[in-house]
């Protein structure tokens, strides 16, 4: 009986002393509040303090603790748990990209020598996108994704959102063909939104069927000042192939 005693009680020590060490861990996280790279600092790099930290509570945190922390006021701890879920394979990733397409959660990042910052929805999106993928030719940037049904899940729920993000539009429709009961979707994104990336999409794989709508609505979309410049080019090139595959002249591209 004493033995069970010490037994029980050893456990709950040990289990609280689990406890401080991650809330510890959170603690810190959350005061730097940044993503960061294994190596940070350009050329001079060091080993970042904020990975170690990560990959410590990525290993000692029970996934119900990961989950909680899903909802941290930080963004970098919620994004951080987010990361050792996927990777754990503790947690289906489009669950947590619904999640944080619903919230507006966003994180500074620090790689090497790149500052910028990132959202919640892009980082679950894209840990468990290179999870999948395979490089190549690291030189030219040729890669292949590595297809699951979670992967496509994730796509779908993509291509669905209200508004989820330049970044993960321009993925989604480079990375996938989308089966043909997708299509009404995009076609309402390229002709009624007048978006880029599902436009690039519709020329891609949809033009046969689409050729004059297209033409007008890429048209449109290069007379608009807010178009970015580097999608200008693009649209110019669309242009001249639509004008001199499909013949349509009107506009006069050289």
């Amino acid at each position: 009986m004493k033995t069970q005693v010490f037994l029980f009680w050893a456990c709950c020590l040990f289990f609280l002393m689990s406890c401080n060490r991650v809330d510890r861990l959170v603690e810190k996280m959350a005061h730097s509040n940044a993503l960061e790279c294994e190596y940070v600092g350009g050329l001079a790099s060091y080993p970042s303090k904020q990975y170690k930290r990560y990959k410590k509570l990525s290993r000692i945190a029970s996934p119900d603790k990961l989950i909680e922390l899903t909802d941290h006021d930080s963004a970098a701890v919620a994004i951080y748990a987010s990361h050792a879920l996927i990777n754990r394979e503790l947690i289906a990733p489009d669950l947590l990209l619904s999640k944080f397409l619903h919230e507006d959660k966003y994180a500074s990042t620090s790689c090497g020598c790149l500052l910028s910052s990132s959202s919640a929805s892009w980082e679950v999106y894209m840990e468990y996108r290179n999870l999948h993928l395979e490089w190549l030719d690291v030189d030219t940037g040729e890669y292949v994704i590595h297809d699951t049904p979670e992967l496509f899940k994730m796509d779908s729920i993509v291509l669905y959102a209200n508004k989820p993000g330049s970044f993960l539009y321009y993925v989604v429709f480079q990375d996938r063909k989308f089966p043909e009961k997708f299509n009404e979707r995009i076609l309402e994104l390229a002709f009624n939104e007048q978006n880029y990336y599902a436009l690039t999409y519709v020329f891609n794989h949809l033009r046969k069927d689409h050729t004059d709508l297209l033409f007008d609505t890429l048209y449109l979309l290069l007379e608009k000042k807010s178009t970015e410049h580097y999608q200008k080019t693009e649209i110019e090139k669309m242009l001249k192939n639509l004008d001199e595959n499909f013949g349509k002249d009107q506009y006069h591209f050289n």
